[in-house]
């Protein structure tokens, strides 16, 4: 994962509660509000969502197969809910039954 500003630290990435997707939390660190641009050089991203806390989808991201455009508040955590488009070719991230 790339991150292209130092304002936000990351604090997890994990199976989603409801097994469709990927949490991936945030916190800003530096005191100050904007929007962040986070890579996935090895994943294709079909869909990403911004969520709260509970991992409730508040809206919907823009996004590329590659990368997630994210907005954040000042000392704030910020989560993301991605959906992987799945297929043959991809890294092995996929569901546990």
């Amino acid at each position: 994962m790339t991150l292209d500003t130092p304002k936000l630290e990351f604090v997890t990435l994990k199976q989603s509660e409801d097994g469709r997707g990927y949490i991936l939390r945030l916190k800003e660190v530096a005191g100050r509000a904007g929007e962040a641009e986070l890579g996935f050089p090895l994943l294709r991203i079909d869909r990403a969502y911004l969520s709260n806390g509970v991992e409730a989808i508040q809206r919907e991201l823009p996004s590329t197969q590659t990368s997630v455009r994210v907005p954040y508040d000042r000392n704030r955590y910020i989560t993301v809910r991605l959906n992987l488009a799945i297929s043959d070719s991809s890294p092995a991230l996929t569901k546990h039954d």
